[in-house]
């Protein structure tokens, strides 16, 4: 009876850890209906924001797959028609552990950029008194190639919507994982622009400038998602302004011109 003691010790921990590691991986659902539904409002983020044209890019399945997002992604170039100055925009939504694993730090080196300096946690401020907390960090090709000159700085951070929150976009101090754990739908965020100089700090970045007018619409279109049963409304009041003043911009513009 002893010679299968260690069996029976050990079924009972094997067990419980494929019972965590299904918990952890949500192995046992049959479909990740909350990210599904906070992936709606992706699609509501509108194309104009103030004084910046949105352009999106076709986005493949296989590279949603790889990402590990749910539904839709915004892939998006806005334009200031005015500096033409640009930013793009990459928002996703999907389990943690799933859009956890690539972030700008491990794709651009992967595929054979270069990484200038540590991510660093940035703040930035809008002007309805909101802080959003991004890890930045500069990428460029590498020094083989006929573009080494060229950089480009990318922003990125997560928000995990909670019902009754306000929206929250947080940067870890580790992996991201760590600080949602288990987190069926998690928004990640991406803003990228090219840099004037190779050595632009972070804080003269265009998309300081960008974010002014972007994050308050994306925070209250996303932030729906913290509410119940006002994924499937209508967009929200704040996109509609965002559209109307957009249009507005343009008309003077044409007038002007």
């Amino acid at each position: 009876m002893l010679r299968y003691l260690p069996i029976l010790l050990l079924v009972p921990i094997v067990v419980g850890l494929t019972l965590w590691e299904g918990m952890l991986s949500s192995r046992w659902e049959k479909d990740n209906v909350r990210a599904a539904e906070c992936a709606k409002l992706i699609e509501q983020i509108p194309t104009n924001i103030g004084p910046w044209v949105g352009t999106d890019e076709v986005v493949e399945e296989e590279v949603l797959e790889g990402a590990g997002a749910v539904g839709a992604a915004l892939s998006r170039v806005y334009e200031n028609p005015a500096t033409r100055q640009q930013v793009r925009v990459w928002l996703i939504v999907g389990h943690i552990d799933d859009i956890s694993r690539h972030t700008p730090d491990v794709c651009n080196p992967s595929n054979g950029n270069q990484q200038f300096g540590e991510p660093e946690k940035v703040t930035m401020e809008t002007p309805d008194g909101v802080a959003t907390d991004f890890l930045t960090t500069s990428f460029g090709p590498s020094t083989d190639s006929p573009y080494a000159n060229s950089r480009w700085r990318t922003f990125w951070s997560w928000f995990r919507p909670v019902e009754g929150e306000p929206v929250n976009w947080q940067v870890p101090q580790g992996k991201a994982r760590w600080i949602f754990p288990n987190a069926r739908a998690v928004y990640k965020l991406y803003l990228t622009a090219g840099q004037a100089t190779q050595d632009e700090p972070a804080e003269i970045s265009v998309c300081n400038e960008f974010a002014q007018e972007f994050m308050p619409v994306v925070n209250a279109t996303l932030g729906k998602a913290c509410t119940p049963g006002s994924i499937d409304d209508a967009a929200p009041a704040a996109a509609d302004k965002a559209e109307g003043e957009a249009e507005d911009q343009t008309a003077e513009d044409e007038t002007e011109a």
